[in-house]
């Protein structure tokens, strides 16, 4: 069994109006299993759906990355929320590609805690982050 995709425009035509009712940690848990484009479009349904998915998204973020300043260009402004979503994504991947550039996307931020973890993760797993796929 899968679960299809909810775009923006199903999620508009839905009535959101229980979103407001709706526990703040039960909409954190929805957004946090949500890939990029599915937190996007959970976010354009409602105001209170997109607070709650920049709130996962800002907690989820100093999680993984140890800081609870999230870079100006990742900000939930135009095309920020979009971008934190990716990163937030390609930070929780386990594909060598998307850990090999966070870490240096991470590095170049100066997030050691996550760097540390990685180099860890990358050792617990027998290669480092240079390997090829």
């Amino acid at each position: 069994l899968r679960a299809t995709p909810l775009d923006a425009a199903t999620l508009r035509r839905m009535s959101v109006d229980f979103a407001e009712d709706l526990p703040d940690d039960v909409l954190s848990r929805a957004v946090v299993h949500c890939r990029a484009h599915d937190a996007l479009a959970f976010a354009e349904a409602s105001r209170a759906m997109m607070m709650a998915a920049d709130a996962t998204a800002q907690r989820l973020f100093a999680s993984i990355f140890g800081s609870a300043a999230v870079p100006n260009g990742l900000r939930c402004t135009e095309g920020g929320r979009a971008r934190l979503f990716v990163r937030l994504d390609r930070a929780r991947s386990e594909e060598a590609q998307c850990i090999r550039e966070t870490f240096a996307w991470a590095a170049g931020f100066g997030y050691c805690g996550f760097l540390a973890e990685t180099m860890s993760n990358c050792a617990a797993r027998g290669w480092s982050t240079a390997d090829r796929d």
